[in-house]
């Protein structure tokens, strides 16, 4: 059901597919180093802050508290 409604929203263009580049992986490396022991920040949690921050617009939503709490210490927008 849930990848359905995900697939209907690409076509919809509803969702945008963004490729990271080299920047959101030496950024992600960055916030493993600064937040990886004190959260449990894990390599695909910090690419997806890394990349999420770079957006301008971009309010963050997670159900994962830790994760959450980390894209509030980088100054983002948690909904």
């Amino acid at each position: 059901m849930i990848w359905n409604t995900f697939m209907a929203d690409l076509r919809a263009r509803e969702v945008g597919i963004i490729f990271p580049d080299e920047s959101h992986y030496h950024k992600a490396a960055g916030f493993i180093r600064e937040f990886g022991e004190a959260y449990g920040l894990r390599t695909l949690d910090a690419l997806q802050l890394a990349v999420a921050q770079g957006l301008e617009t971009a309010a963050f939503l997670s159900s994962d508290s830790a994760l959450s709490k980390v894209a509030e210490e980088i100054g983002m927008t948690v909904v």
